[in-house]
C-alpha cells in the first residue's frame, strides 16, 4: 500500500502509511516557555598547597589537584638540579692535586712537622714535650696530687671540707649516725684495734666474734670459776614443749655414746651429787658422795606400782591396782585390828557377765576376811558375783556390812566435776582431763536444742577434740530409729522438744581405744528412750571431751551435763 503525506499548517508534516491499524503518531514544536527566576551566588572557590616533593634531575616538574574543582588543593612535583663540576683545583706548597675526576679531585699534602708540644691540666705533669724529631711523652701526677677511682672519689666528697677523721669524736659521731641493725649474721664486721700489731686498725666478724666468746665463756678463765649472786636463766612455756628452745640453761652432752647430760649438786665438805639424763634417757640422781650409784627417779612415765613398790606400812591414797595375787600380813608380834579397802571393778572382758571379781584369803585357817577390829568375829568367804554381792558361808555374817562396804567401794576413785549448764552456745568443752583416766562418764539432766540437730560427743588428745575415726550409732529403743556417724559418738535427737537424761559413758580397754554406751530418756512425755554405743581409736593420751550440735545451727537451750572420771 502507497505512502500519503500531508503538510499542513505551521509546517506541520502528516505521513501516512496504509498498513495494519495501528496509532498515529503527530510532531510538532512546542512552544517557549517562560524565563524562571536568577538563582543564588555560589560559594567561592579555594586553592590551598599540598605535598611539594623534589624529584631527581630531568623529572619533569608537575601539578596535580589532589582536591576538588571548588576546593583545589595542589601538589608539587620540583626536580633537583644537576650537581656543580668543579673546573679546577690549585695545587700549592707540599699539595699536589688529581683531577682525573673533575667533579671529584684528589687533594694530597705532604711535608714534615718541626715540633709537637703538649700541655696538661693542673695536678698533672709532662716530659718529653715539645717533640721536635721523634720520641715519647711521659704524664705524672704533679707534686702534692694522686688517682682516685670513682668509689674512692664518691667517699671523699661526702667528708666536710676540713674534717679530721682520725679525731675521736667524729668517728664517734659517724658510728652513731650510721644506720642501725638489730641482729647481726655471720658475715658482719666489727672495727678492732690490734694491740699486737701496732694498734692498727682491723676488722673481725661476728662469726668469730661468737667462737671466741663462747670459748671463753666455757673455760671462765679456769677449769672452776664460781659464779656469785642471783643468776637468773629465762625460759618459756610449759615444760611439755617438744622444741628444744624453750629453756635458755642446758646441761649438753655432745657425744651420747657412754655419757650422760648432768649437772652436780655440791654442799661443801658435806655431801655432792650428780643429777640428769643417764645413759639410758632415765632421770638420776647419785655418784660423788653417792658413790658408784645411780638412783632413779620415779615418775608417771615409768612408775608400774606392782613391779616397783615395796609396801611395808603407810598408807595409798588414791586408786590403787593389784595385778596378781595380794597378800596382806601382820607383823609377828603385833596386836590389833588389819584394814583392807577395796574397789571391785570389771566384768568377764567387756561382756557383760558377771564373774568371780576377787577373793581374799588369809593365812589363818580358813578364815577370810575380818569386819571388824573388835577381836577374832565371825568370818565369812566372799564370793562376789554380781554388783550387790552374796555372801556364802557363816550364816551369821553381817549380810547387810558386807554388802555396804562393797557398795561403798565401787564409787570409790572417782573425781566428780561440778554439773555445766547446756542453756547457750553449740558446743561445751571440758579440758584438763588427767591422761591417766580409764573410766568417764557423763551424767545428761534434760540436755535439749532449739533444734532437730542430733547431738555428738568427742573426745580426744593433745588438747583437741578428736573429729574423725569414731565407729557409733544411736536409735530410739524398740524400734528401726537409728543413725551412725564417724565425727563423734552420735547421740538420737530430732525434735527440739526432745530433753535427755541418763548416761553417756567411756572406756578405754587398751592402749589409746576407748568404748562407749549410752541409754537414757529421750522424750518425758511419751517416755522414749534411745540406746548405743561406738568406738574409737585416739593417736594419743585422752585428755578433752566436748559436746556439741554436729552442723552447729542449734544451740543448747536447757539442762546440764555432770562429768566424772576414775
Amino acid at each position: 500500500m502507497s505512502k500519503i503525506s500531508v503538510t499542513g499548517e505551521n509546517g506541520v508534516n502528516i505521513t501516512v502509511t496504509p498498513q495494519a491499524p495501528r496509532p498515529i503518531e503527530i510532531k510538532r514544536p512546542g512552544v517557549q516557555g517562560i524565563q524562571g527566576d536568577k538563582g543564588d551566588q555560589g560559594d567561592a572557590a579555594t586553592i590551598a598547597v599540598g605535598t611539594v616533593t623534589t624529584v631527581g634531575p630531568g623529572d619533569p616538574a608537575a601539578v596535580t589537584n589532589v582536591g576538588t574543582p571548588q576546593e583545589a588543593v595542589f601538589d608539587f612535583s620540583i626536580p633537583r638540579g644537576q650537581p656543580g663540576v668543579v673546573h679546577s683545583v690549585v695545587a700549592g706548597s707540599n699539595v699536589t692535586v688529581n683531577s682525573t675526576d673533575p667533579a671529584n679531585p684528589v687533594v694530597n699534602a705532604s711535608g714534615s712537622v718541626s715540633s709537637v708540644a703538649m700541655t696538661v691540666p693542673t695536678g698533672l705533669s709532662v716530659s718529653g714535650s715539645p717533640i721536635t724529631t721523634s720520641g715519647t711523652f711521659a704524664l705524672s701526677y704533679a707534686s702534692g696530687y694522686q688517682g682516685y677511682t670513682t668509689t674512692e672519689a664518691s667517699k671523699l666528697s661526702g667528708i666536710e671540707a676540713g674534717a679530721d677523721v682520725t679525731d675521736a669524736g667524729n668517728v664517734g659521731a659517724a658510728i652513731h649516725g650510721a644506720a642501725a641493725k638489730t641482729t647481726p649474721v655471720d658475715a658482719d664486721t666489727i672495727p678492732l684495734i690490734d694491740s699486737a700489731a701496732s694498734n692498727v686498725l682491723k676488722k673481725l666478724t661476728w662469726a668469730n666474734l661468737k667462737t671466741t666468746l663462747v670459748s671463753a665463756f666455757l673455760t671462765l678463765g679456769g677449769s672452776v670459776q664460781t659464779i656469785t649472786g642471783l643468776k637468773r636463766f629465762s625460759s618459756s612455756g610449759p615444760i611439755a614443749t617438744p622444741t628444744g628452745a624453750a629453756a635458755y640453761m642446758e646441761a649438753f652432752c655432745a657425744t651420747a655414746t657412754g655419757n650422760g647430760a648432768f649437772i652436780a649438786f655440791h654442799r661443801s665438805g658435806n655431801h655432792a651429787v650428780y643429777f640428769g639424763l643417764d645413759t639410758d634417757n632415765e632421770l638420776k640422781f647419785g655418784g660423788w658422795s653417792r658413790g658408784n650409784n645411780a638412783y632413779k627417779m620415779w615418775h608417771e612415765a615409768n612408775f608400774t606400782p606392782g613391779n616397783y613398790l615395796p609396801l611395808s606400812g603407810g598408807t595409798i591414797t588414791g586408786p590403787f591396782r593389784v595385778d596378781g595375787e595380794f597378800s596382806i600380813n601382820r607383823a609377828p608380834g603385833v596386836v590389833g585390828g588389819m584394814y583392807l579397802f577395796i574397789v571391785f571393778s570389771g566384768d568377764a572382758g567387756g561382756t557383760g557377765t558377771p564373774v568371780d571379781l576377787a577373793q581374799i584369803r588369809a593365812e589363818q585357817g580358813n578364815n577370810v576376811f575380818r569386819l571388824t577390829t573388835a577381836g577374832l568375829q565371825d568370818f565369812v568367804s566372799f564370793n562376789l558375783t554380781s554388783r550387790l554381792g552374796t555372801v556364802a558361808g557363816n550364816p551369821t555374817a553381817p549380810l547387810g556390812i558386807a554388802t555396804k562396804q562393797y557398795v561403798d567401794a565401787a564409787v570409790q576413785g572417782w573425781t566428780e566435776l561440778s554439773p555445766t549448764a547446756t542453756t547457750t552456745g553449740t558446743a561445751i568443752d571440758w579440758t584438763s582431763i588427767p591422761t591417766t583416766v580409764t573410766d568417764i562418764e557423763l551424767w545428761f539432766n534434760g540436755v535439749s536444742t532449739n533444734g532437730t540437730d542430733h547431738l555428738l560427743l568427742q573426745i580426744g588428745t593433745g588438747g583437741s577434740p578428736t573429729t574423725s575415726g569414731y565407729s557409733s550409732g544411736s536409735g530410739v529403743a524398740g524400734s528401726n530409729v537409728r543413725i551412725n556417724s564417724t565425727a563423734g559418738m552420735v547421740l538420737y535427737s530430732n525434735n527440739a522438744s526432745f530433753a535427755h537424761t541418763g548416761v553417756l559413758s567411756f572406756h578405754r580397754v587398751t592402749g589409746n581405744t576407748w568404748v562407749s554406751d549410752h541409754g537414757m530418756l529421750m522424750n518425758p512425755t511419751s517416755g522414749e528412750s534411745v540406746a548405743g554405743g561406738g568406738v574409737i581409736v585416739l593417736a594419743g593420751a585422752l585428755d578433752n571431751i566436748r559436746l556439741r550440735t554436729p552442723v552447729g545451727t542449734a544451740t543448747f537451750d536447757a539442762g546440764s551435763v555432770q562429768v566424772r572420771y576414775r
